[in-house]
């Protein structure tokens, strides 16, 4: 290794075959062959661990498997493939969002830094990503990677960013030339006559002597245009350069969209080809035509949709300014897009007719169930034999269990198919839930409690489904209750919410079954032949709730009991007053409090769960950023969980405004994140949490997290 005015030499850096290059520099890579873009990874990979150098790749998993296979293939020891870096391009690009390029260049700076300090040659293998259908795709990637070659330059290192051809457009792939000092194809690499910089021509080293002459250098420069011809020549799209209207090259692609050779093609006016929909007298030849859809002819006759794409373009000894016209064939998407919007009629007829459907059955159903229900009840009044009684009570228990399931049918497919309408009105929480269990069928067995519940206490919601929502949770409480047992019904205040608890002293439920128990038409295998159902009640439920822009969530212990409970924003807070649970400790008794700030509903059911199995903890949840930082300087916990893909913001931002404000400073932050990128825990780290958990989150970690 050699080092001249602070560049690092290196000989034989493989970037594809037969191809070596050694000085540092950004290369965009567009490939087309799958099996050529591995063998190209394993080359530059094997060369930088040859070497010594720090190699940092972002890929999917699944490439990241199918490269170590062929190193180990190579040789490679397994530390030395532990020292490959390796981050999901999904995650380090953000596919869920628009490019964000501060967050980009903060992450791969996080990376790099190791190296750069400790003067470590370095080299990057980037396939890049981003969210589809984005606004300014082409401007979002022209900033980011003129910022990355920016970076790439100052810090010296050998970054290929690859980009699959099938998905970029030939018009950002022309734009992104610009921002690299090179282009490689799955066979080729040479320079960008587009580059916007002044480059250095790569090296060639024999026996780690440079052996590349001015003259060759000179030859070299000769076949640029050769190779860019045979870049456009192999490119997947229909590529047409016009001169003075007449078009003077077409690639293989385009005699393959128009049903001819090339040389056929050559000689025609380019706008004789197309059907322009606008007047192209203000748009001639030599002027930039932005990206239109329009449509072309086959020498079968047939129409073809395409996008065309045209700008000026230099091409070999064409002396009269010519116009590059970039036109891939959309016919396929055109289809897709037709039997997508036909798919969707279908599916909202479908809905229509299922909607009919069940109506109609409903009504055929309770027509029958009418007279067996009403001449059983006669039968029943009339003076009948014991045996006789006991027969027909079973046929009318039937009947209603049967009309319960019809009920909850119909109720889950309105809410399925959106025909549900909701009433949002105040409820007065008191005399409501007094109501709903003055109105229950008498379980002489169980016996039901209420209370505390302050008579100010009001929510938001539809009465009638807060109504349905209720019952259905009190019904199931006192069906799978023990004899001689109890339903407590009471509230708490959690910050501005309101939690509406039923709680049961009957079998419990495991607490695998947990997270699928508001599923639709899910029953636990020991519920199936002691209680009847549909699985539905609970699917219902949870719908409901959502509808009213509330929460749901479970708790139990097998052979304690359970607490199904719902929240709504609180109207009104009175006072808080100290809540009661059968088989729960009160407010005061909880060794711990602890706030999880988590935007997603199963996550908080999970950390619930396991706090449960921890000890005796408060447990209290915020679903947004804001909401979460003001609950945390309320109600002071004891501990902060906080994840950092929050909704509204992010949650290193929450970490720094706990960190920042008096009455949360002291309190300990342990993160719970599916980000595993070092540039995040270490930024964690310097904002003061104390822990950092990754996704899915280990039980005995956070268990020790917890009780430290």
């Amino acid at each position: 290794m050699l080092t001249l005015s602070n560049h690092t030499f290196h000989p034989r850096v493989a970037l594809s075959n037969n191809v070596e290059i050694a000085n540092g520099s950004h290369i965009l890579y567009t490939f087309s062959d799958q099996e050529k873009y591995i063998h190209n990874i394993v080359s530059f990979l094997s060369a930088g661990l040859e070497l010594g150098h720090g190699v940092i790749f972002i890929e999917e998993k699944g490439t990241l498997a199918a490269v170590v296979e062929r190193l180990r293939e190579k040789g490679f020891s397994e530390e030395m493939l532990d020292g490959i870096v390796f981050a999901e391009s999904d995650l380090f690009y953000g596919t869920n969002a628009d490019l964000n390029l501060n967050n980009i260049v903060s992450t791969f700076s996080g990376l790099v830094d190791p190296y750069i300090s400790n003067r470590i040659p370095l080299r990057t293998w980037a396939k890049v990503k981003w969210k589809e259908n984005q606004c300014c795709l082409l401007e979002n990637l022209r900033r980011f990677e003129l910022e990355a070659d920016s970076f790439v330059g100052s810090v010296k290192a050998f970054s290929v960013c690859a980009y699959d051809g099938g998905a970029l457009p030939a018009n950002i792939q022309l734009e992104l030339m610009k921002s690299h000092p090179y282009v490689m194809t799955d066979l080729e690499l040479f320079p960008s006559s587009l580059y916007q910089k002044d480059i250095q021509i790569p090296s060639f080293f024999i026996e780690e002597k440079q052996a590349e002459t001015i003259k060759s250098l000179k030859e070299e420069f000769q076949h640029i245009h050769a190779h860019y011809k045979n870049l456009i020549e192999e490119m997947p799209d229909a590529v047409f350069v016009s001169a003075a209207e007449e078009i003077v090259y077409a690639n293989k692609a385009a005699g393959i969209l128009l049903g001819c050779t090339p040389d056929e093609i050559t000689g025609k006016d380019m706008y004789d080809l197309f059907d322009w929909d606008q007047d192209v007298s203000e748009n001639r030849l030599g002027e930039s035509r932005p990206l239109t859809e329009t449509k072309t002819q086959h020498t079968s006759g047939q129409k073809i949709d395409v996008e065309i794409m045209s700008f000026p373009f230099v091409f070999e000894n064409v002396g009269k300014k010519a116009v590059i016209s970039l036109v891939r064939d959309i016919t396929g998407r055109k289809e897709m897009e037709k039997d997508l919007k036909e798919a969707k009629l279908n599916a909202e007829k479908s809905n229509h007719l299922k909607t009919v459907f069940l109506s109609q059955i409903s009504h055929d159903l309770r027509t029958p169930l009418n007279s067996i229900q009403g001449f059983t009840q006669i039968m029943l009044m009339e003076n009948q034999e014991e045996k006789d009684s006991r027969r027909l009570q079973r046929i009318l228990d039937a009947s209603h269990h049967l009309l319960e399931l019809i009920d909850e049918l119909l109720d889950f497919t309105a809410i399925e198919t959106g025909n549900i309408n909701m009433k949002q009105e105040r409820i007065q929480l008191k005399p409501f839930i007094e109501d709903c269990i003055g109105s229950l069928a008498v379980n002489p067995h169980v016996s039901i409690e209420i209370g505390p519940i302050d008579e100010k206490l009001s929510v938001t919601a539809d009465s009638l489904r807060l109504r349905q929502v209720l019952n259905n949770l009190l019904a199931n409480a006192l069906k799978y209750n023990r004899p001689g047992g109890y339903v407590h019904v009471y509230t708490e205040v959690e910050g501005a919410d309101v939690k509406i608890n039923i709680a049961d002293t009957g079998v419990g439920i495991a607490l695998d079954q947990l997270r699928v128990i508001f599923e639709p038409f899910y029953r636990a295998n020991k519920d199936m032949d002691k209680w009847k159902g549909s699985g539905l009640g609970l699917a219902i439920v949870a719908n409901l709730v959502e509808k009213m822009n509330g929460t749901y969530g479970v708790r139990s212990k097998e052979g304690v009991g359970t607490t199904f409970w719902v929240s709504f924003k609180a109207n009104e807070l009175p006072e808080k007053t100290a809540a009661h649970e059968p088989f729960a400790n009160t407010m005061d008794e909880y060794e711990k409090t602890v706030l999880y700030i988590e935007d997603h509903h199963g996550n908080i059911e999970l950390v619930r769960e396991m706090l449960n199995l921890i000890g005796d903890i408060k447990f209290m949840a915020e679903r947004n950023g804001e909401s979460g930082f003001l609950r945390a300087v309320e109600m002071k916990p004891d501990i902060i969980l906080l994840d950092l893909g929050l909704r509204d913001m992010n949650g290193l931002e929450v970490l720094n405004r706990l960190g920042e404000n008096e009455a949360t400073k002291d309190i300990p932050v342990i993160i719970l994140s599916a980000d595993a990128l070092s540039a995040s825990t270490e930024r964690a780290a310097q904002l003061g949490c104390r822990d950092y958990i990754t996704k899915p989150v280990d039980f005995e970690k956070l268990k020790r997290a917890i009780l430290a």
